[in-house]
């Protein structure tokens, strides 16, 4: 009798990045509306220009990093991330606040690294399944490690 083969994925470091400066959260689009030529009155949603200069930004760092460690294709592979958040400590925090409980959201911060580094360093942040994030006070930067996840087959043990 055959045994079906499994399968298990494994995570392989892959390389790491720092984004300097104030970590900036995703913001929603606006919405206006076009107000000349054939499109007149037809809704239009612009992204923030602080988003997208930000978002720009994690692109630059991120194909830096990419290049240093030669990769030359962009990962169309499972991706696991490990972000450390780093905001400055406002004037109003306490000694004995050691984390952020104010804003920037971690998750628009999140959404703002996936939406910049796509086309940079992967096709597609829906590739993104798996990950941790902490955030802090501390100098003003975004930290990210990067692992590819490969599909292997599972190995038994024999005892």
């Amino acid at each position: 009798m055959s045994r079906r083969k499994e399968y298990e994925l494994v995570w392989c470091p892959h390389l790491a990045f720092t984004v300097p400066g104030e970590p900036v959260p995703k913001a929603r689009a606006k919405v206006g509306r076009i107000m000349h030529g054939p499109l007149k009155g037809k809704p239009i949603a612009r992204t923030p220009q602080k988003t997208v200069v930000y978002e720009n930004k994690v692109a630059m760092f991120a194909q830096q990093a990419r290049e240093q460690v030669g990769i030359t294709e962009l990962l169309d592979v499972p991706i696991r991330l490990t972000v450390m958040i780093f905001v400055a400590r406002p004037a109003s925090a306490t000694a004995r606040q050691l984390v952020p409980d104010k804003k920037p959201d971690y998750d628009n911060i999140l959404k703002a690294l996936g939406d910049g580094a796509e086309g940079a360093l992967w096709k597609n942040d829906s590739r993104i399944v798996a990950g941790s994030w902490d955030m802090r006070y501390g100098d003003p930067r975004l930290e990210v490690f990067v692992e590819r996840g490969e599909i292997r087959e599972k190995q038994e043990l024999e005892l």
